[in-house]
């Protein structure tokens, strides 16, 4: 199977403390996105959350949150067009630096944090739901008749704790065929993070990003890939 095409990525995190936003955090958070080389050419505001963007060179955007009654979001998304995991990894690590040159506090504490990652796959089937359903699962295509008409399209979902990691982390991951193309396969892949026992833990944004990239590149490509691996036992946690 061939790379699969980067059509969104997203990294979220959870801090505790966070001020309350006022009217001068969207305007300060511009200017240290500047500073850090991230251009915005979009941005608003409500009370209790700051929007900014940009469409160039990579298509992003960055909002800020109030949390209640303390705790603070900080979301950075990258929209098709966003290029390779290396460029959004350093546009995020540039947007989590101008947070927090924004959001000065003496003590912050990392809650939690998510990373998503969707891709496009293409494949040498006419329909890719029916790859997964007759020859990855061994089902026939009779069985589906239960359900009372053609199936234009399916897919897997499995949620895996990650022990081997150094963090306790969960992932998600959705294996689907395009609905508009069939012949694509739609992976989404997300691993979740809960730091509520260890709050010092860094955000590292580049390091998590990677580390989504590497477990669809490594283990779900390989799920995907069982022809070619000849391992018809493969596990996700493997």
């Amino acid at each position: 199977m061939k790379d699969g095409l980067l059509i969104h990525a997203g990294i979220n995190f959870i801090f505790l403390p966070q001020p309350p936003l006022s009217k001068r955090t969207g305007p300060t958070f511009q200017t240290a996105l500047l500073e850090h080389g991230v251009d915005v050419s979009e941005s608003r505001a409500a009370d209790d959350t700051i929007t900014v963007g940009s469409r160039e060179p990579i298509p992003y955007e960055a909002r800020i949150i109030s949390l209640p009654p303390s705790a603070g979001q900080l979301l950075i998304l990258g929209q098709q067009g966003v290029g390779t995991i290396e460029i959004f990894s350093q546009t995020a690590e540039a947007i989590l630096n101008a947070y927090y040159q924004t959001i000065q506090i003496e003590a912050r504490h990392l809650l939690a944090c998510d990373v998503t990652l969707r891709f496009l796959y293409e494949t040498d089937a006419d329909h890719a739901f029916r790859q997964l359903w007759e020859s990855r699962l061994h089902q026939s295509s009779d069985s589906l008749a239960a359900l009372g008409g053609p199936v234009l399209g399916g897919g897997l979902r499995f949620v895996v704790p990650l022990l081997e990691q150094p963090e306790p982390c969960l992932a998600e991951v959705k294996i689907e065929s395009l609905l508009t193309d069939a012949s694509k396969l739609y992976v989404e892949a997300s691993i979740k993070w809960d730091f509520t026992s260890n709050p010092d833990s860094a955000p590292d944004a580049t390091e998590r990003l990677h580390l989504v990239n590497d477990y669809v590149e490594k283990k779900v490509a390989a799920f995907m890939d069982w022809e070619d691996n000849h391992d018809d036992n493969y596990n996700l946690t493997d």
